[in-house]
This record gives structure tokens, C-alpha cells and sequence, in this order.
């Protein structure tokens, strides 16, 4: 299932959910806009390489996504079943509210 924000219809919406809020972040570097630290969990059919596209998440801005948030995605396809751990940066133009998967620091792929 690909990534649909939340204005999607009912049926549709697949948002990313915030599970803890600015973990282990003491200071904020607005400079670089890693002033994020809070952890999302994600599910999706997508592969991985669709969530580091720039700008997958559409609406993550609006969702409270900040670069330097983490997360967590469990994916699904077919057989397959994957876990992807990931540095969130999100568009820095106040009209762009997209977000996206920067740097992923572990992903794991298995069949079941």
C-alpha cells in the first residue's frame, strides 16, 4: 500500500503514528534542523526505497514529523516482511510539508 496522508478518503489513510515524544534529545540545532528526537511507527506494502524518496511522506510536517525524528516501518509484501530504521528529514520551505526517510540505520529483510 503506498503512502496516503491524511486527507485521503476514510478508507485510505495510512499516517505514520508518533509513539514517544523528543527522546534523548538535550539541544536543539536549528542550523542543521535536527531539532527532532521523537520516534514514529510506520506499516506499509511499500518497498524501503520508496520511503527514503524524498518527499514520501506529504502531509508529515503537518503530522508534527521534524528532521531528527526517528522511525520505525514494518513492511509487508508478498512474503516477504522487513523492518527499516530511520533518520526523518522533512522540506524546509513553509509550503512543503513533506518528509522523508534521509539515512536509514538498519534495515533487516526476511521471509516468512
Amino acid at each position: 500500500m503506498s503512502y496516503s496522508g491524511t486527507t485521503a478518503a476514510t478508507t485510505l489513510v495510512n499516517p505514520p503514528v508518533k509513539v514517544a515524544g523528543s527522546i534523548a534529545v538535550s539541544t536543539v540545532n536549528t542550523s542543521s534542523g535536527l531539532g527532532g528526537g521523537s520516534l514514529w511507527m510506520y506499516k506499509t506494502s511499500d518497498e524501503s526505497t520508496n520511503l527514503i524518496s524524498t518527499g514520501y511522506f506529504t502531509d508529515g510536517r503537518l503530522l508534527g514529523m521534524r528532521s531528527g525524528d526517528i522511525l520505525m516501518a514494518s513492511i509487508s509484501s508478498g512474503s516477504s516482511v522487513g523492518l527499516l530504521i530511520g533518520v526523518i528529514a522533512c522540506a524546509t520551505a513553509t509550503t512543503n510539508y513533506a518528509c522523508w526517510v534521509a539515512s536509514t540505520g538498519a534495515a533487516v529483510q526476511s521471509s516468512r
